[in-house]
């Protein structure tokens, strides 16, 4: 049996400058592959480790790498319609992400995504993994959705929705579409 106490901890350097900086993974995939980031001193090479204590130097920042364990947590927020599900938006709409919080810790993560003209219950969580994890088909967890239709939803149309369409070489289907009224 491993004591907890010698365990090391690690995490990849992309990983880790998402979780404390306002890059994304691939744009600190970007910064390595141009050579812009060294991890104590010694340029970063794509799919480095950082350990406590490392020391990135990034865009003329400096980072002390601390991988303490947080409290994953997760929160609930109705987005109402016209708000954009993205971290900036260049035609400055409103983001879900200027509605929430401030995160306590790292950055929320949101599981899922609805588009401007839609509304409900988004959920995002601080931990990538656990929000990933939700997201994921293997999950099969149920998603209900209440949809307004301009124009005919024949019943041909809807039947295609349930026997499903291929996305990106994906599957996707309704198990179930129930008519709730003609407006």
């Amino acid at each position: 049996m491993m004591k907890l106490s010698s365990l090391v901890i690690t995490m990849r350097i992309q990983k880790y400058l998402a979780s404390v900086s306002q890059y994304s993974r691939r744009a600190v995939e970007s910064m390595m592959t141009a050579k812009q980031i060294k991890i104590n001193n010694k340029i970063a090479s794509l799919g480095a480790q950082v350990n406590e204590g490392d020391v990135i130097h990034c865009q003329n920042e400096v980072y002390l790498v601390q991988l303490q364990v947080e409290q994953s947590l997760l929160i609930s927020y109705h987005k109402p319609v016209d708000i954009i599900c993205t971290k900036s938006d260049p035609q400055n709409r409103p983001t879900v992400y200027s509605q929430l919080p401030k995160c306590p810790s790292g950055r929320w993560v949101a599981v899922g995504r609805l588009d401007i003209n839609s509304e409900g219950l988004m959920l995002f969580s601080n931990n990538g993994d656990i929000a990933n994890k939700m997201m994921h088909p293997s999950t099969q967890w149920q998603r209900i959705y209440h949809v307004r239709v301009y124009g005919e939803a024949d019943t041909k149309k809807v039947q295609r929705l349930c026997t499903g369409v291929k996305l990106d070489g994906v599957l996707c289907q309704f198990t179930e579409c129930i008519k709730i009224s003609a407006e």
